[in-house]
């Protein structure tokens, strides 16, 4: 009795000629996958934020470490021109060391480092980062930047500023506070969506996510002004610091 049921209404399905099951199983099915792949999109977004983070945290870590990547970093706390003090002041003292300065910099104009011949700072810095950093990211969108702290080092001790490193944003803007980041070089980093659904939703709703590259494609955002600092040990060659 049960078979012959579902026979008959296998027949009546066959003999069905408008479609309608079909076109409802071809939308249910689509906008499943869409809103599946969609998921998976922001999971790679987050995902790929987590790694930056860590790999600027990373980063500072061998900056501190390592001779500069910027030009014009001195090499020792100068005396403070005129001073009465001595080599040895403390410079949190206000009258011992020389102003330092601000010094700014990417790891480099290039779009990525020979990593089995690493030579400078910028190399290895990169060739540690590559692995963990977004697909489509190059050495300039990476800025390094070497700040004078009058709370660190002595006169003519090691030169130890402050050691920022973060990710380039639209603007550009130094998260550190002390100066905009002059690197007008400098390239944003953005996160391609490989779905539309994010960039249709934000259009949708009026929100600054549906931001599409200038000859249509999928949509893609900036990441985050994110950075790390960290204050320098000593500045000079040597290995394993």
């Amino acid at each position: 009795m049960i078979g012959s049921r579902f026979i008959n209404a296998a027949r009546r399905h066959l003999r069905e000629e408008t479609g309608a099951s079909l076109i409802e199983y071809t939308v249910v099915i689509s906008l499943f996958l869409l809103v599946f792949f969609a998921i998976l999109d922001f999971g790679r977004l987050g995902f790929n934020w987590v790694m930056t983070e860590k790999a600027m945290q990373r980063a500072a870590r061998i900056a501190t470490v390592r001779p500069p990547v910027c030009t014009g970093v001195p090499v020792t706390h100068a005396l403070l021109s005129g001073t009465t003090d001595r080599i040895g002041t403390l410079c949190r003292t206000g009258s011992a060391c020389a102003n330092g300065g601000v010094q700014q910099c990417v790891l480099g104009n290039v779009n990525t480092f020979d990593c089995t011949a690493v030579t400078n700072t910028a190399g290895e810095i990169w060739c540690t980062l590559e692995p963990i950093l977004p697909s489509n990211a190059t050495p300039r969108h990476i800025w390094v930047s070497y700040t004078y702290d009058p709370q660190l080092g002595f006169a003519g001790g090691p030169y130890t500023p402050m050691i920022e490193v973060g990710i380039a944003t639209a603007d550009n803007d130094n998260s550190s506070g002390a100066a905009t980041n002059p690197i007008n070089f400098a390239q944003e980093l953005r996160f391609e969506f490989l779905t539309p659904i994010p960039g249709m939703a934000a259009l949708a709703g009026g929100g600054a996510m549906g931001n599409l590259p200038s000859g249509g494609g999928l949509p893609s955002i900036p990441f985050p002004d994110m950075s790390v600092s960290l204050p320098g040990e000593d500045l000079n060659t040597g290995t394993n610091g």
